[in-house]
């Protein structure tokens, strides 16, 4: 829908501002904020291209549709993050 030359620049400059808002850890609410957003977008084609994400739907997915579903690790990731950022601490029971 967005023309590549558009959309890949816009695409990388945005997942930057996300790394390095992670690493900044200032504005942090914001940061998962953008997480979130741009994960709509990465799991879109499983509904929009299911013939391209899918070798045998619903089971086998091809590579593209492997780099989609490992985000599922990154928005566990953000989860965890987001919990520690009104105050909460993770610490590990002995």
């Amino acid at each position: 829908m967005v023309p590549v030359a558009l959309g890949l620049p816009v695409l990388a400059f945005w997942e930057c501002l996300i790394g390095i808002g992670m690493f900044v850890r200032r504005y942090m609410r914001f940061t998962i904020l953008m997480l979130y957003v741009q994960m709509i977008g990465v799991f879109s084609p499983m509904v929009t291209m299911p013939e391209v994400v899918f070798e045998s739907f619903p089971f086998a997915l091809s590579l593209e549709g492997q780099y989609i579903v490992k985000n599922v690790v990154v928005i566990a990731a953000a989860l965890v993050i987001g919990a520690t950022v009104r105050g909460g601490e993770l610490k590990a029971e002995p």
